[in-house]
């Protein structure tokens, strides 16, 4: 699987502000990714957005805004998030600006769909998992746990040595 597939199998078809097979996103979003999981971090201070680039995809996303965030859309709502909170949402809600972006700055988690569900199986044995669409503080574990998720690509990445 190409670059381009992959940051596709867990974006899904947009439309998005920058083209995610582009260099213009290479340059303005830190991808670390393996098989089922991938962690979208802004690498600039802000991407331009407005309400035409909602969007959804079948994978799980977890907003994490490392600024207070602008109106957001997540199915039939609108919310705002303080930075530091998470907002999930489960796969094929269409999420996104509820309004112009011009300075807020999010991090995203996307698990595949089928990876979660078959741990969920496997740990609790049911076939489907659904997250409250509730905003919540995150643990500082499951940050570190990002984090280090982030560091480990940077030194084992296509093209590291």
């Amino acid at each position: 699987m190409d670059n381009a597939d992959r940051i596709s199998s867990f974006l899904g078809p947009g439309p998005y502000p920058i083209p995610p097979d582009s260099d213009e996103f290479a340059s303005a979003v830190g991808l670390y990714y393996s098989d089922n999981v991938a962690i979208l971090r802004p690498r600039v201070t802000s991407i331009e957005q407005d309400m035409t680039h909602s969007h959804s995809h079948e994978t799980y996303e977890f907003t994490v805004p490392l600024s207070d965030s602008p109106l957001l859309s997540q199915g039939k709502r609108t919310i705002r998030l303080p930075a530091g909170m998470m907002l999930p949402c489960n796969p094929g809600v269409p999420h996104g600006p509820a309004e112009k972006i011009t300075s807020a700055v999010f991090m995203a988690l996307q698990v595949h769909k089928d990876f979660l569900q078959g741990i969920c199986r496997a740990a609790l044995g049911k076939d489907k998992i659904f997250f409250t669409e509730e905003p919540f503080m995150p643990s500082k574990q499951l940050m570190d746990l990002i984090t280090c998720f982030m560091q480990e690509w940077a030194g084992s990445g296509p093209g590291k040595d």
